[in-house]
């Protein structure tokens, strides 16, 4: 049997559990864990976007910085593990910043709907990016984005040339590049809105 995951009715209590597999085929909903870290550079915050890695699913899209599902039994804090397993970085629970809770729905292979209630958190990440170890079967690298950048692109499906702040896994890079929503993680749009307005109400505090 494969991992199981609580299974969530309209009022997000727990009415059941299931496999992973048998959630997302039915497209029922459950619980994730999702942290956005940002930083400051030259006084501008930025987001630090995941690049996925590109065999996995959404690849080589940008995402939240680190994220995954809440096994059953599981909450928040349990799903703080993926910031370490990701990212190689060890955070005391207490030291994230809540943002609430977000209903998000997106595509899951072909035609199915991954539903997901995303308990969410942020992290102000002041070290160098090269302090981050990649778990490079899942994280191709790291996506710097400018709130101000990111928020342009939120509002228009055009292609946005940016200067980002790029991190391999090795070595830290500025360049320019040309992106738009269609190069992110097929999340809703008010999911990336909602995030947005939490974290600069974050940085103007």
């Amino acid at each position: 049997m494969g991992e199981l995951l609580d299974i969530l009715d309209e009022n997000y209590y727990v009415i059941g559990q299931d496999t992973r597999e048998n959630v997302h085929e039915q497209e029922l909903l459950h619980a994730g864990f999702q942290c956005w870290f940002y930083k400051i550079y030259d006084g501008k915050p930025y987001i630090l976007f995941q690049m996925r890695n590109g065999r996995v699913n959404y690849p080589n899209l940008l995402d939240t910085t680190a994220a995954g599902h809440l096994s059953a039994g599981e909450g928040p804090e349990q799903g703080a593990r993926e910031i370490e397993e990701e990212l190689g970085l060890t955070i005391p629970f207490e030291h994230l910043t809540s943002l609430g809770k977000i209903r998000d729905t997106l595509p899951w292979r072909m035609d199915k709907i991954d539903n997901e209630l995303c308990h969410l958190y942020a992290y102000q990440y002041d070290k160098p990016l090269q302090s981050l170890t990649l778990q490079k079967s899942e994280v191709e690298g790291i996506v710097c984005i400018s709130m101000d950048d990111f928020s342009n692109l939120l509002d228009s499906d055009d292609k946005r040339d940016i200067e980002v702040i790029v991190y391999d896994g090795q070595s830290v890079e500025t360049k320019r590049i040309s992106l738009s929503l269609a190069d992110f993680v097929p999340h809703e749009l008010a999911y990336y809105r909602y995030n947005l307005e939490q974290l600069l109400a974050l940085v103007k505090e």
